[in-house]
């Protein structure tokens, strides 16, 4: 499993802790949920997490709404903070969709799970089915993009 740095920085109303590990032979996901059956309930706050197989511990938050409604658009997609993580080609990516009451991080209300394979390209599509609603997760698949042998403007095979 890949080594995991991490890193904390403090300010006068918050503190971030940074968390990064070195992923060999990654590849993009950029990643859409979208509410297809149902409405999220006003009275549930949502979280959406990605983790990949190779990382046993924690994942990326991708959006947690700890003090509000689940933020969606008229056309059913919820509106993440952040869309885009690097998975192993040869691991799994996992998304997770929790709805709970609000200020309560332990006893989730629904909760909702899809794994996918990685792929260098194209999209992937899974459900989860939370009750009283149906969420569809879509991922993008794409290569990082290279210069030589660092991150940069151009695609280089994994």
């Amino acid at each position: 499993s890949p080594f995991i740095t991490t890193r904390s920085s403090s300010c006068k109303r918050s503190e971030l802790e940074f968390a990064v590990a070195l992923l060999v032979k990654s590849v993009e996901a950029t990643i859409r949920v979208k509410v297809v059956r149902g409405s999220w309930p006003d009275h549930y706050r949502g979280q959406v997490v990605s983790r990949t197989t190779s990382i046993s511990h924690g994942g990326v938050v991708l959006l947690d709404t700890r003090y509000g409604k689940m933020s969606v658009n008229r056309y059913g997609v919820v509106e993440l903070s952040r869309n885009v993580v690097s998975v192993e080609s040869g691991g799994q990516l996992k998304v997770g969709v929790v709805a709970s009451q609000f200020e309560d991080d332990e006893n989730a209300v629904a909760e909702g799970l899809v794994d996918f394979t990685p792929k260098t390209t194209g999209v992937s599509h899974g459900n989860c089915d939370l009750g009283f609603y149906l969420v569809r997760t879509s991922i993008h698949w794409s290569l990082p993009c290279f210069v030589d042998d660092h991150v940069g403007l151009q695609n280089k095979p994994v």
